[in-house]
């Protein structure tokens, strides 16, 4: 954050007047690649929620897409869906992994 000489704060995570957190959600993630891993309930909200804002989403799973729910929903979205450990491609500018997803 940085104050001007007027005392004003200003940034990227400061409120503006008619700037609501979607909308700067939209502005942030508008246009850009993501990756979500792993399609269970978190995954899956993460991948409507960043469509909805504009994102390019690449959603992923282990499982095969008749296993996973909401997985037609998201096609609906313009989500490109990666089931039974296709191979997701490489570019991303934000990666979601979701907390199911194991590391190892």
């Amino acid at each position: 954050m940085i104050c001007s000489e007027a005392g004003a704060h200003t940034g990227p995570n400061v409120a503006r007047p008619g700037s609501t957190p979607l909308e700067r959600a939209k502005a942030a993630l508008s246009g850009k690649r993501v990756l979500v891993a792993g399609l269970a309930r978190t995954g899956v909200s993460a991948a409507r929620f960043l469509a909805g804002v504009g994102a390019h989403v690449v959603a992923s799973d282990a499982l095969p897409a008749e296993r996973l729910a909401g997985v037609a929903a998201l096609a609906s979205l313009g989500v490109d869906v990666r089931a039974a450990g296709a191979d997701v491609g490489t570019g991303f500018d934000i990666v979601v992994v979701s907390p199911g997803v194991p590391f190892d």
